[in-house]
């Protein structure tokens, strides 16, 4: 295996190292066992070897921080008792409430200092749970400022968004979903929700520089909500709020999932984030981080307690560790990406970011990183992609490539897995989601796909691998 793998490992044992180090108090005899068992493992086998051994101490490094969770809330009750018989390290009166204090100050503390902003937060029990909470929370600061119900426009494409602003719609005066910032400027909507790199089947990005310019000259929303669990921290949030300081913008509101990117790919609990950041020369009261707690209360959307404790460590929530890990996802995921664009094959499309070609305009203000590729054949009957799963697992097991059939994505393996959009019609897409570790795993997916990719159509692929069978999907 070539030195740019064995680089790949050396970094990947080095940030484990200093995930241990950095909460070693949290359990002392587990992360002492796990650095030893690194040390003793740290020139074993080759470089495959090396990389099963590395990913088994990351499982063992995960299982010590549930497991303490676990012991820590497993005589608690969701509704514990009070008075004399209350237990004084149980913060609440029911679970679905509980305050997590110490992990929303964290959440705050990582935000920029921006002037002419006041930020504000709550950590949420999913990311769903948080971008209903902005929701509600952004209808109830317009209704009580303008006294009558928002209009609210999306530019966004993840599906249960949709389902979720279509079933809180009664909040609205009424609802659009956008095509295009053009389109969405022309709706002057009250509340926009918008996502950077929009999930859709061709990962479409949202211009900030050219959204942010027309706002200023045409007139902005009263709140903007944004959801970058695609890209958290990468998003141009400070040019946005610098453009909207001198706008009728009160509120711009990021609510994201807190699971995919924010973990190092550990997935230690559910989780979702709400940053509220005010215009200071406005008055919002979305802006009071007390009307956040109360409505994550309300809605029951606060993070359950055994859920804070495995995320009470030293990288959630921690700028620099969401950079690193951010950046290894992405890096990774474009280098799949580039590789399959190089020519035209099996793949009618390669949808990343990455490969779409930058406008006339150099200032382009487009996100350019995502944590996966869609890939499309020609043709999209559920058939030929059912087909190609098998292809793919048969090769994966031949070739010993660790790749797993799974959803979701940014952890530190890889993963690929078929969705089927529009039950109506079984239209399909694949996904491939290279996680965050290097090596001669992510060389084997990239080559396994470069040469499925090269032999140009479905029918080939056939005549190929004749003896596969089709993957059965639960649609």
């Amino acid at each position: 295996m070539n030195a740019d793998s064995s680089s790949a490992l050396e970094l990947e044992r080095t940030l484990l190292q200093r995930v241990l180090d950095e909460n070693a108090q949290l359990d002392p005899s587990g992360m002492a066992r796990i650095s030893r068992d690194l040390a003793a493992g740290d020139a074993a086998g080759d470089h495959r070897e090396q990389e099963r051994f590395l990913h088994d101490r990351y499982i063992d490094l995960r299982h010590v921080l549930r497991s303490r969770a676990d012991r820590s809330v497993v005589d608690r009750f969701a509704s514990p008792p009070s008075g004399r018989d209350a237990d004084p390290g149980i913060d609440y009166g029911y679970e679905r409430s509980a305050p997590s204090a110490v992990l929303d100050g964290r959440l705050v503390d990582g935000e920029p200092d921006i002037t002419g902003w006041t930020a504000s937060g709550v950590v949420c029990s999913s990311g769903m749970a948080a971008l209903t909470v902005a929701l509600h929370v952004a209808a109830y600061e317009f209704r009580s400022v303008h006294g009558r119900l928002p209009k609210v426009a999306l530019l966004g494409d993840y599906f249960e968004t949709t389902m979720l602003i279509e079933l809180v719609s009664t909040s609205f005066a009424s609802w659009s979903r956008c095509r295009s910032v053009a389109e969405l400027v022309a709706t002057r909507a009250d509340v926009v929700v918008l996502e950077p790199v929009r999930y859709d089947w061709d990962l479409h990005t949202v211009d900030f520089i050219e959204l942010s310019t027309a706002w200023a000259a045409q007139g902005a929303p009263r709140t903007v909500i944004v959801d970058p669990s695609l890209t958290p921290g990468v998003w141009p949030k400070q040019q946005l709020l610098t453009t909207l300081t001198g706008t009728d913008t009160a509120t711009v509101i990021e609510a994201r999932s807190a699971l995919k990117l924010d973990q190092l790919g550990l997935e230690l609990a559910n989780a979702g984030a709400v940053v509220v950041h005010r215009n200071d020369a406005l008055t919002a009261a979305v802006s009071d981080p007390e009307t956040l707690r109360n409505a994550r209360a309300v809605l029951g959307a606060a993070l359950p307690p055994r859920s804070a404790i495995a995320l009470d460590n030293s990288f959630f929530l921690d700028p620099d560790w969401r950079r690193t890990h951010v950046a290894l996802v992405a890096r990774n995921n474009e280098a799949f990406a580039r590789a399959l664009s190089v020519d035209r094959g099996l793949f009618e499309t390669v949808a990343h970011p990455a490969n779409r070609p930058r406008g006339a305009d150099t200032r382009d203000g487009s996100v350019r990183v995502a944590p996966f590729t869609v890939l499309r054949l020609e043709d999209d009957d559920l058939l030929g992609y059912r087909l190609l799963l098998g292809v793919i697992r048969t090769e994966a097991d031949r070739r010993r490539v660790d790749l797993q059939f799974g959803a979701s994505f940014g952890f530190r393996s890889h993963r690929h897995e078929t969705i089927v959009p529009r039950k109506r019609d079984l239209r399909c897409l694949l996904k491939v989601a290279l996680g965050a570790r290097g090596g001669p795993a992510m060389d084997g997916v990239i080559e396994l796909f470069r040469d499925l990719h090269a032999l140009g159509s479905m029918d080939a692929v056939r005549r190929h691998f004749r003896g596969v069978r089709p993957i059965e999907l639960a649609l």
